[in-house]
């Protein structure tokens, strides 16, 4: 069977917000218990094989009153990524992190192996913190994989 995971098409959440390329086959799903939580993966079928990676994102907001000044954690994305890293070196099987400057703020990206009902994992977590006068947001994209021996 052909996965085909190469052909891609593009998906929009949080109203626009956000905007990304997946695999043709698989779909976003809401999650139901989780405002501003989406999953993008290939719905399961019985007999089939379809575990071709999940795809989390989450979008969170921040907006902080104009006739105040801005805390430090809300225009220093910078500190904000270097602190989020710093609490994840204790991760067990952290293969890579780096801190790289983006438009309007920077991105934490860290890829470390798990396990989970006895299944190896590997994620990809990219988080963006940006911020724009007095509106900041965290995006993060959770890329996951299963491991086979």
């Amino acid at each position: 069977m052909s996965l085909d995971l190469h052909k891609l098409k593009s998906v929009t959440v949080s109203g626009g917000e956000v905007t990304l390329c997946i695999p043709e086959r698989w779909d976003v799903w809401p999650e139901a218990d989780r405002e501003r939580y989406w999953g993008c993966y290939e719905k399961e079928i019985e007999g089939e094989d379809t575990d071709t990676g999940t795809l989390w994102i989450q979008v969170d907001h921040f907006n902080f009153p104009k006739d105040r000044e801005l805390p430090a954690e809300a225009v220093d994305m910078k500190r904000t990524a270097e602190e989020m890293e710093a609490r994840s070196v204790r991760e067990k099987n952290l293969i890579e992190s780096s801190i790289t400057e983006v438009d309007q703020g920077y991105c934490w990206h860290r890829v470390f192996d798990t396990e989970e009902d006895g299944e190896g994992l590997r994620f990809w977590f990219s988080h963006f913190f940006l911020n724009k006068g007095h509106q900041s947001a965290v995006i993060a994209l959770n890329f996951v994989l299963l491991m086979h021996g």
